[in-house]
């Protein structure tokens, strides 16, 4: 009786596991932190300085803080130079760090990274600079 149980247990893991193996394969797209050829931003470091002066916001749920800091936002620059998968990696606060994903969600195509001349999938991460308001009078 109990041979007969290892005997039908054996049979069932096998059969489970040729089974998850003749499923379809879904092929892992390569994500590189270092290339020979980095993206960039449309203009260059320059124009993305520029880019997060303009579009940044201060919560203005968070104006009477006046609070500062940092969020630092990871995200994938993909081969056709679109930007995805954007993640706050350390943030400061709700408020601040989703006005951090809304201005990387913003991010205009950059020219995308390349290894041996082929465009590649680059992880970037940016930080994302907030200062307090000057208080009013």
């Amino acid at each position: 009786m109990l041979k007969s149980l290892i005997v039908a247990s054996l049979f069932i893991l096998l059969s489970l596991s040729s089974f998850a193996q003749s499923g379809t394969t879904v092929p892992i797209k390569k994500i590189y932190r270092v290339v020979e050829q980095m993206p960039e931003f449309p203009g260059g470091n320059t124009a993305l300085i520029k880019f997060f002066a303009k579009e940044v916001k201060y919560p203005a749920t968070e104006a009477s803080s006046g609070m500062s800091g940092t969020v630092f936002v990871g995200f994938i620059i993909e081969t056709d130079g679109s930007v995805c998968d954007p993640m706050v990696m350390r943030g400061i606060g709700p408020a601040f760090d989703a006005e951090a994903l809304r201005v990387i969600q913003y991010l205009p195509n950059w020219q995308p990274g390349k290894q041996n001349g082929i465009p590649v999938a680059v992880k970037a991460i940016l930080p994302v600079k907030f200062a307090a308001p000057p208080n009013k009078p």
